[in-house]
């Protein structure tokens, strides 16, 4: 049975994944940062294993991946799916220095250093699946006012899943991304198909990737027809 590492804690996008795939009988791993979310959602999930990450700390991951491996549990999916984003629209001048270091860290480096990591463990098995989220149409490099540290993030997601896909092409891990469109809270944790855009859909497009032999490089939207300019 596969097991799939999931970033970014129990709620949202996540958590809608994390049901979708519990009940295709993937085994679960996810990282946290708030307890009593982490614990709630696992009642639910019993093959949910819950691990304690700071995404902006890179001994966090280290420690991760060290008890991953200390508890015999291999990483075949690594969902990408943690970052900080800042509602607030603050132009890259007003931006704090620690605001700005974060949101690059969490969104780009932790996925870079996560993929180091994990990455030799599938070559060993000749399968793996890494999954990067973005936001809509990011592979156009489009301006977004205000939230000018995400976007550089996230454009380098890009770059780094178009990279990787080739680099590990003969090694039998697939390397894509999804790029949600703007999806209301409510509505990112819930599974079943509705008329608005869910996080079911995002769920159902990484069921799909993961079972894909033959996709890789993918920048995918799933956007309802939702645009950034």
């Amino acid at each position: 049975m596969r097991t799939a590492l999931i970033t970014g804690g129990p709620k949202g996008l996540a958590k809608s994944t994390a049901r979708h795939l519990a009940n295709l009988d993937y085994n679960l791993v996810m990282t946290y940062r708030n307890q009593e979310e982490a614990l709630e959602l696992q009642k639910k999930l019993q093959q949910l294993k819950l691990f304690p990450l700071d995404l902006t700390k890179e001994q966090d991951l280290e420690t991760l991946v060290a008890n991953l491996n200390k508890q015999e549990i291999q990483v075949d999916i690594l969902i990408n799916m943690g970052g900080p984003f800042n509602f607030r629209k603050e132009s890259l001048t007003d931006m704090p220095k620690k605001e700005w270091q974060d949101i690059l860290t969490a969104n780009l480096i932790t996925p870079i250093y996560l993929s180091q990591l994990l990455i030799p463990q599938m070559r060993q098995r000749k399968w793996g699946r890494i999954i990067n989220i973005g936001y809509a149409h990011v592979q156009e490099i489009p301006a977004w006012i205000g939230h000018s540290v995400y976007a550089i993030a996230k454009t380098g997601l890009v770059s780094l899943t178009k990279t990787l896909s080739q680099e590990e092409l003969n090694h039998g891990i697939t390397v894509n991304m999804i790029n949600p469109g703007d999806i209301r809270a409510p509505y990112k944790e819930i599974v079943a198909k509705e008329q608005t855009q869910t996080g079911g859909d995002i769920a159902r497009v990484i069921e799909f990737l993961i079972e894909a032999d033959h996709i890789t490089g993918a920048i995918i939207d799933v956007t309802s027809g939702y645009r950034i300019s």
